[in-house]
This record gives structure tokens, C-alpha cells and sequence, in this order.
């Protein structure tokens, strides 16, 4: 599957057709709605592609049920997860200077399992 097929308008066709055919078939799909992993640990955008075309197949009827169970499984420890939802309300983010990086080294101490 292409990244992103926006301007190809046959493989659009092809592929969302090739979607409803799995669908009407009752096949499971698997997918990331962030699109990838990060390589960083950064949150990344979702991409909501696959989503949209999984929902306009329910909404055509040419479904007729559909579930979603989301699921998160993460034994990663990314040093942003506590300072991203307040980034997200507003607050401004923390500069990264050296004595961020001196207590970053807390992390390694971590139990991790």
C-alpha cells in the first residue's frame, strides 16, 4: 500500500474497492492510525486514510457491523509523555538545556520490568 495516493485517483479506486470486497468477506484489518512508528519517541499526527474508507463502507451499507477495539500495548518509556498533555492544553514547552539533560539521566534508573 502507497503512503499517500491522493493525486492517483485508479489507485484510490482500486484500493478502496479491494477494501469493501475484504470487508463484505468478514476479514479483520490491523492497522496504526498513526501511520508508522516514531523512530524519535515523538507523538506523530494520525493519519486517518484507512479509517475513512473502513467508515465510509459502514456508512454505504455495504457493511453491516463494524468494530473497532483499540489497543495499546507500550513497554517504551518516552521522556515527553508527561509534559505532552500539558503541551497540548497550552502550556508552553520545556527548553531542553543541560540540566534537563542531567535529570534526564533519572530515567535510566527506572525500573522497567
Amino acid at each position: 500500500m502507497k503512503r499517500s495516493f491522493k493525486d492517483d485517483i485508479l489507485y484510490k479506486v482500486i484500493f478502496n474497492t479491494y477494501v469493501s470486497k475484504l470487508l463484505e468477506d468478514g476479514n479483520a484489518f490491523e492497522f496504526f492510525v498513526e501511520g508508522t512508528r516514531s523512530r524519535t519517541g515523538k507523538m506523530l499526527k494520525p493519519k486517518f486514510g484507512l479509517l475513512t474508507v473502513l467508515l465510509d463502507n459502514f456508512y454505504d451499507r455495504n457493511v453491516e457491523n463494524l468494530f473497532f477495539v483499540p489497543i495499546n500495548i507500550n513497554y517504551s518509556r518516552v521522556l515527553e509523555a508527561e509534559s505532552f498533555p500539558g503541551e497540548m492544553l497550552g502550556e508552553s514547552k520545556v527548553k531542553e538545556s543541560t540540566g534537563w539533560l542531567l535529570k534526564a539521566f533519572n530515567v535510566l534508573k527506572i525500573n522497567f520490568g
